[in-house]
């Protein structure tokens, strides 16, 4: 989900304050939040917050998440020869 959504969601819980980060590290900020997708969120869904609580960490679309990067490390690409 892109973090425009997210928040719009979070909005619609009655919160008007959330917060976003750099799940790569990074520490970049959103400029265009349509354009980032969230990739992990504190607390976690369902849990009940307040004013500031949720943070949703996001990467821009397209980039990878951790989720994809551990499983490229646990199962790297072969190549095959055709021989």
């Amino acid at each position: 989900m892109n973090l425009q959504v997210a928040q719009n969601l979070i909005q619609d819980a009655g919160v008007f304050f959330s917060r976003s980060e750099d799940a790569t590290g990074a520490r970049r900020s959103q400029l265009n939040d349509s354009n980032c997708t969230v990739v992990d969120q504190t607390p976690g869904v369902g849990a009940p917050i307040e004013e500031g609580d949720a943070v949703l960490s996001v990467v821009k679309i397209g980039e990878p998440t951790t989720a994809d990067v551990r499983s490229h490390e646990r199962y790297p690409k072969t190549s095959r020869t055709g021989t």
